[in-house]
């Protein structure tokens, strides 16, 4: 941890300084919800090269970089007012944000790295989507950065966006049955990632992810109410009361 304990100083620095300051017209954001994702990317990105067999021995501080920082764009987008504070993460990421993103990097982690190593981390952000990446260290920050819309933590991403545009948890669930019907994800496992390794994972992810929408389903219907009390007919779909979910 010693090998990157300057980076992660300066990158959770930067997320609690510039989350409180640029926080957009309203004042309510806060960097620490990047932060944590970036946190999660990073160690995704070392189980993914340790899994696969490949060697990061020269790559790993600037692949740590890459990682802390790739989605520091956002913080500045919402400072500039060209991204609500809402829309974090529930809408993908464009050149700009990698552009912003790049930037962040430069500025606070000159003198941490060398030149050789900061421009190794910029161009690694610069190839994550809507870019492809060119090699290794690329492939694998990409990777680690789409699991995390898989699984249960890509599911809370997917809920944040439903509550944001005001949809009810049935509208979750008609999305996930058509995307089945589709093979949406399985398509996008087999396309949008690039190692082996990644790909066992994501697809145990999204084992798990549906499982939930198998329970989340079941209650709202009422299923495992009729089932715990013997009761065969259907409960009635009509809200009680109010309200709307």
């Amino acid at each position: 941890m010693d090998l990157f304990k300057d980076i992660i100083e300066r990158g959770e620095s930067y997320y609690a300084a510039n989350g409180r300051r640029k926080n957009g017209p309203d004042g309510k954001f806060s960097g620490a919800m990047i932060w944590d994702h970036a946190l999660r990317v990073w160690k995704l990105a070392q189980w993914i090269g340790g899994e696969s067999g490949i060697s990061l021995t020269k790559a790993e501080r600037p692949l740590a970089a890459a990682a802390l920082f790739h989605d520091a764009g956002w913080i500045e987008q919402v400072s500039r007012g060209t991204c609500e504070p809402i829309e974090v993460f529930s809408r993908p990421a464009d050149a700009e944000l990698r552009r912003f993103s790049q930037q962040a990097a430069s500025e606070q982690l000159r003198g941490v790295l060398s030149e050789g190593e900061l421009g190794q981390a910029c161009r690694w952000v610069a190839q994550l989507p809507p870019s492809r990446p060119a090699d290794d260290a690329a492939r694998i920050l990409a990777d680690a950065d789409n699991l995390e819309e898989m699984g249960l933590v890509g599911l809370l991403r997917q809920v944040r966006c439903g509550l944001i545009n005001g949809r009810c948890p049935d509208h979750l669930v008609e999305v996930w049955r058509r995307q089945q019907e589709y093979h949406y994800w399985e398509a996008r496992i087999k396309t949008g990632f690039h190692l082996e390794a990644s790909r066992r994972l994501a697809l145990k992810r999204l084992e798990r992810m549906g499982r939930f929408f198998d329970a989340l389903d079941r209650e709202l219907d009422g299923t495992d109410a009729r089932e715990l009390s013997g009761t065969p007919a259907a409960l009635s779909s009509k809200p009680i009361g109010t309200g709307g979910v």
